[in-house]
């Protein structure tokens, strides 16, 4: 446990002290001089740590051992359900080396890099989205499902593209993340609906969509295991319901709800607003989803960059106090998460690493 936390001051305190330097490192080239930000250089070194945390650990993750079989099935040309994008990743890799560990190195990178190319564009409190992205356990999930979570960081991308309007790099960037793990074609619909200014007599529609999605829970039901054959009837059928997101989801709304004229005239604001409000209904509604959080990560894990960005708004003294507050409770939730993380159906920890050393 104590390595997490080590991590976690770390990257989040190096963040901080390069941010409050407001400072410029000056690069001589051959025909011009650079200016890098020491704000820069502190996401870079965040992205470098957590990146090495990422590449280097070894059986971290209930499907790591499972990844590894799967990946060696696919070298040796057998037929196998994992979409194609991942399938092709791991041929093109076994060209120079057929140790599995590659591939997961070389997913760990791509998606670490997303994420932080997503925080570092729209956030401008850093640090503490780095803080949330990490207590929020989001960083930590990613060692398990690595082409979910790869998918889910690339679908935050291609929200950059959404933002400016760049619809066909927004599908195109949505359509690769499926090619690595499908679920991920629904940003498609939902983040196109993220983009509507709704009203508040829309919080109407909402429960009636919740009402709905009870009423014909065993046609939806149909639906996804015409889409997901495979987990129909298996251990991750559980039809538990998902407490902990929809407390995270509540908590974003009335943090939202809270400072909505900070949310209702900027659009960014209003889409991550909009996306958590989504992942709510997701959650209740379809509760029964198995590994409902595959797919309500795609809407919720906004959140790491929604709340900085509620927060950068306010005055110096209300900002404090929320900051405080937001930053207790998310220690606090990173303490229950790390006590989970012992069970032998999540395997987050211990770490391990295959440089020898277990902590």
């Amino acid at each position: 446990m104590w390595v997490y936390l080590c991590l976690l001051c770390t990257v989040c305190g190096t963040a901080y002290l390069f941010q409050k330097t407001n400072r410029e490192l000056l690069i001589r080239g051959f025909f011009h001089v650079y200016r890098l930000r020491f704000a820069s250089i502190g996401v870079i070194i965040a992205f470098l740590i957590l990146t090495f945390f990422s590449v280097f650990r070894d059986g971290i993750g209930v499907d790591y051992e499972g990844y590894y079989k799967h990946i060696e099935l696919i070298q040796n040309g057998y037929p196998h359900y994992m979409e194609q994008g991942f399938q092709c990743l791991v041929r093109f890799l076994a060209r120079y080396s057929t140790n599995p560990r590659w591939v997961m190195i070389v997913m760990s990178v791509f998606t670490c890099f997303f994420y932080i190319i997503v925080i570092a564009k729209l956030c401008k409190n850093i640090p503490l989205s780095l803080f949330l992205f990490l207590t929020w356990g989001y960083y930590f999930f990613s060692f398990n499902t690595v082409r979910n979570y790869f998918a889910q960081s690339l679908a935050l991308v291609s929200l950059l593209f959404l933002f400016n309007k760049k619809y066909i790099k927004f599908i195109l960037c949505i359509a690769l993340a499926s090619l690595f793990h499908k679920s991920a074609l629904i940003c498609i619909p939902v983040y196109l609906l993220a983009t509507k200014k709704y009203k508040n007599k829309d919080a109407v529609l909402f429960v009636f969509l919740i009402m709905i999605a009870f009423i014909f829970k065993t046609y939806f039901q149909r639906l996804f295991f015409a889409f997901y054959p495979g987990y129909e009837g298996s251990v991750y059928d559980t039809g538990a319901v998902s407490w902990l997101n929809i407390l995270k989801s509540v908590f974003v709304i009335g943090f939202g709800l809270l400072f909505y004229k900070y949310v209702i005239d900027d659009k960014i604001n209003r889409i991550f607003f909009n996306l958590n409000v989504f992942s709510f209904i997701f959650y209740v509604g379809f509760y029964w989803t198995p590994e409902i959080s595959r797919i309500g990560f795609y809407m919720n894990t906004t959140a790491i960059v929604f709340i900085p960005r509620l927060l950068s708004n306010l005055n110096k003294s209300n900002k404090q106090i929320v900051n405080v507050a937001v930053i207790t409770g998310s220690f606090v939730l990173f303490f229950l998460l790390m006590r989970d993380w012992y069970s032998y159906t999540i395997q987050l920890l211990p770490y391990k690493t295959w440089l020898g050393s277990n902590f």
